[in-house]
């Protein structure tokens, strides 16, 4: 099994994972995530701006 680690709770860093976690699929990878504290930065989902 691949194993992908990603250190830090910043925004990219948790969309990194998050879009690791549903770019997957069934292939046989774990992903973890070590943040220095228990809350992480996030935002709401990106929205694609219209002309």
């Amino acid at each position: 099994m691949a194993r992908v680690v990603i250190t830090g709770g910043g925004f990219a860093r948790v969309w990194s994972a998050a879009g690791a976690a549903q770019a997957r699929g069934d292939a046989g990878l774990s992903i973890t995530l070590i943040a220095p504290n228990e809350h992480l930065v996030h935002a709401a989902a990106p929205v694609r701006a219209r002309a």
